[in-house]
């Protein structure tokens, strides 16, 4: 094969990977990934929370035996993010080994590993937000962050939102934005510490003016929302 012939064929394959991650990204990314890592895989903290369902302790200080074993919000936060990020990358690794398998190519177990690797590593360190968050500092993105925020619309009761809820992170932010724009797509709601630049501490929404165990201050205030 000439040097011409192999660029070529290098070409076709890195077009077709390329249209095929972003067409399973959703899907690994969303639709595989379990709703509780989704809504833990962003905790920060050194306060103690329990290992079986990421609550503070401070909520329930009286377990015991297996439901009362703890740990930080941190470690728990890379628990549910290892979850995710080995998920996500199954289903990438057998999106490749199908779409080149089916064109005839096959790629070398090394590089498919290496591929896997960096996709994990970079993906893992982007869902855990504080990375995302220097980054958009240093590119002067954290006005941009401050200001595209949303509120999600207060529910009934027993609902996951019965009061509205300040989102900086979920579906419509701009932290959204920038996280599609580094790893093809996908996040949840979680409160923020005193400053826009400061990182954010605690993953699982609260109303707005309160605040979880282990943060240090409330939610900035937001207007009412009104049904229209």
């Amino acid at each position: 094969m000439t040097d011409r012939l192999r660029a070529i064929e290098g070409l076709a394959l890195a077009a077709a990977l390329t249209a095929v991650f972003d067409g399973v990204h959703s899907f690994g990314d969303q639709f595989v990934q379990n709703s509780h890592d989704a809504s833990t895989k962003g905790m920060h903290g050194s306060h103690l929370v329990y290992k079986n369902d990421g609550s503070p302790v401070e909520e329930n200080p009286w377990r015991h035996g297996p439901e009362g074993r703890t740990c930080t919000a941190s470690a728990y936060g890379r628990r549910s993010a290892s979850r995710h990020v080995a998920s996500y990358s199954a289903v990438q690794l057998a999106s490749t080994i199908a779409v080149t398998r089916t064109v005839g190519y096959r790629v070398p177990a090394a590089a498919l590993l290496t591929g896997a690797a960096i996709n994990a590593i970079t993906h893992g360190i982007l869902d855990r937000r504080d990375p995302l968050l220097w980054l958009a500092g240093k590119a002067g993105k954290s006005g941009y962050i401050k200001h595209a925020t949303v509120v999600r619309k207060a529910g009934v009761e027993g609902t996951a939102y019965p009061e509205p809820v300040q989102d900086v992170s979920g579906p419509g932010t701009a932290l959204m934005e920038l996280d599609l724009l580094c790893t093809n797509r996908h996040r949840q709601p979680r409160e923020a510490g005193g400053g826009w630049g400061e990182p954010l501490r605690c993953r699982r929404p609260r109303a707005l003016g309160q605040t979880r165990p282990g943060c240090s201050t409330a939610l900035p205030p937001v207007p009412p929302v009104q049904d229209a």
